[in-house]
């Protein structure tokens, strides 16, 4: 884990013969479903919300700031 991204606590183990929940809801229905990933073959699915087969891995939260730039390509100057 870099040293950017302070934790709490030991790292989890994932079970790679399983499948986790992603934050995602599914497109075509986001009330009810949410997307998970198996991570024994990198497969990416939909299921309903409360489907209890599969797991939660609590990750890190962290934020990117995003600097916007306007760039005025004819005179050549930054804003």
């Amino acid at each position: 884990m870099s040293a950017g991204f302070p934790r709490a606590g030991r790292l989890a183990k994932t079970k790679t013969d399983n499948i986790y929940w992603s934050s995602s809801e599914f497109y075509n229905n986001p009330a009810n479903n949410a997307l998970y990933v198996n991570v024994n073959n990198g497969n990416v699915n939909n299921n309903n919300k409360n489907n209890r087969n599969s797991y939660v891995r609590p990750v890190l939260a962290f934020s990117i700031k995003i600097y916007r730039s306007i760039v005025n390509f004819k005179n050549n100057k930054s804003k």
